[in-house]
Parts: C-alpha cells; structure tokens; sequence
C-alpha cells in the first residue's frame, strides 16, 4: 500500500515521471500506428489501434498533470480514469477484428462462419465499451450520490466481467482454429499473427481481471491504494501489448484483401472470397448474429447454398509462393 496522501482522490500523491513516460510513449505509439495503416493500406483491419493509443495517451498525460499538486481535482480523476478503461476494450476490438480476417484466410476451420464472428464479438465489444464508459464516469465522480455511484460501480463492474467472458470465448475459439492449422499443415499461414493476438489477449485479459478485482474491493482495496499495482499489471501490459502490435503489425502479416483465402487443399490462395458481407437482412443478422437458424437448416438436411469455400473457382487460382512473389507481401 502506497502512503496516504491528504486530500488526494487517488489516495497517494501520484509518481511525476511514470504518466509522463507512458504519456510521451503512447503518443509515439500512436504516431507509428497511423504510420503503419498508410504505409500497409490497412485501415479498415487495423485502423483502431491509433484510437486506442491516442485514448492511453491522454489518459496518462491527464494522470501526469494531476501528479503535480492536482490530485484531488474530481475533473482530472474522472478524465483519466475514463480514459484508461476505456482504451483497453478499443485494443480488443482491433484484436476480434484481426481474428476475424485470420479465419476469412482459412475459413474451413472456423468453428464459426467468419461473419458471424465479427458482427457478434465486434458488437459485444461496442456494448462493453458503452456501458465501461458511463459506469467510470459514474463512478469516480464521488460529487454524486451514493446510489448514482453505485449504479456507476455495478456498471463498471459489469462491463469488466463481460470483457474477461468475451476474451475467454475468444482464446479458446483462437486455440481450437490454430490446432485444426495444426492438424491439417496449414498453421504456417497464421502461426506469426496467432501467436502476437495470444500475447496481446492474455495480457488484456490479465488486467481486465486486475481491474475487475479492483471495483469489487473500491477505494480502500489494495489495488487502489497501492501505485506500483497499477503500472506493474495495469499501464506495463497495455505498453507490451501496443509494442507487440507493432512488431507484428496484421497489415504486414495478412493479405491486404479481404477476399483472399486459402483453398481446401492448404496450398491455393484464391481471390474470390465474399469478404465480410452477409446476404442476410439486416434484422436477421442482429436477431440471430452466429446464423443459428442457419446451421439448423444446413445440419438438418435441408437444401442450402454451400459456403463460398466449397465453391469450385474459375480456372485462375495459384499457390502462394505465387501469390507472394507477385506482390511482394509478407505472409504469416
């Protein structure tokens, strides 16, 4: 537990240097972010992660104005503590994303359709975010009342408990894809890119479930009263998992189409993929998200169109050494 500090609504007078440090380091991170999505053209896969910097950024730079002599400005602990929960789930986001395009490469493997996959998890995360943001600002507002701070409180805590099922459900779906690769010699297509995503999940995971703990013990838990808690398990692992991004951008890692895909027979890269469209109503879609309607059809013997990677292509599919000596690209 780090010693008292009068008046301080983080309960210690917070370190000077640490939030200028991580500060000055997500603003960079931010930058090389931006960079990386122009100079891959993978804005549409990876055009999150400048948002979630830019969001740690601010949250550490406003945590390093309050450092000097502001800790007990209400205005700048419900800033950065806003801030910092909320720019975590914004890094899932890009992760589920990621994910989803790592399973539109070989898509036989999925256990889920890979539409699917995206619409669900993406729009799970967005509900996160929401309710994230309006329990914190709730919650770290001690001007309000008692009730409106606990229904702030029970927001938070709500919105972290959903994000550690999410990243779990998500790992062990990641986990059962890459041992059919493995089973089926074609895990050297995803290995590189997996492997960063299971990196990053965990350490996501890690501090969801820190500050989880956190809301649940409050204000006079060891986590909220101890500093070296919160840069140790909450600001180091959010600085590895931005690094670990960059090192293995998926921009360089996959292809820059999102109708590419790797054939049945492990070695056809074909080029005629749907994307990330679904033919389905819009009301279908948000009703029944996994398309459980449809696996019921299929599975009950019941005429239904094949999945587009059954579908034979035109005579102009190639291997992908082909593919990668055309265009020059890194593969995973």
């Amino acid at each position: 537990m780090t010693a008292y500090e009068e008046g301080s609504l983080f309960y210690y007078a917070p370190n000077k240097g640490a939030p200028i440090a991580f500060a000055i380091f997500f603003a960079f991170s931010t930058v090389l972010h931006l960079y990386q999505n122009i100079h891959h053209k993978s804005w549409k896969l990876t055009g999150l992660l400048p948002i979630g910097a830019g969001m740690l950024c601010g949250g550490h730079a406003v945590r390093a104005v309050a450092a000097f002599d502001m800790y007990d400005d209400l205005g700048i602990l419900v800033t950065t503590t806003t801030l910092l929960i909320m720019g975590p789930p914004v890094y899932a986001a890009c992760l589920y994303v990621t994910y989803g395009r790592v399973i539109y490469y070989i898509p036989w493997l999925s256990l889920i359709h890979p539409g699917r996959f995206i619409t669900t998890f993406i729009g799970l995360d967005i509900i996160c975010e929401l309710i994230l943001g309006s329990g914190a600002s709730r919650a770290a507002n001690t001007s309000l009342s008692e009730p409106e701070l606990k229904a702030g409180r029970i927001l938070v805590r709500a919105g972290l408990i959903l994000q550690c099922v999410l990243f779990a459900m998500w790992l062990s779906l990641a986990a059962h894809f890459h041992y059919q690769c493995k089973r089926h010699n074609v895990s050297q297509h995803v290995s590189k890119v997996l492997y960063g995503l299971y990196a990053c999940g965990l350490l996501i995971l890690e501090r969801s479930i820190l500050r989880t703990v956190e809301f649940f013990q409050m204000y006079t838990g060891t986590i909220y009263t101890s500093e070296p808690i919160f840069w140790v398990l909450e600001a180091c692992p959010m600085l590895i998992v931005t690094t670990v991004l960059h090192a293995l951008h998926p921009g360089r890692l996959m292809p820059a189409s999102r109708t590419t895909f790797v054939a049945t027979d492990g070695v056809t890269v074909r080029e005629d993929g749907p994307g990330w469209g679904d033919k389905r109503p819009f009301w279908q879609i948000m009703v029944d998200p996994l398309d459980i309607g449809g696996m019921i059809v299929k599975y009950g013997g019941r005429n239904v169109c094949p999945e587009f990677w059954e579908v034979q292509p035109e005579p102009n599919g190639k291997g992908l050494d082909d593919d990668v000596k055309e265009k020059g690209e890194d593969r995973v």
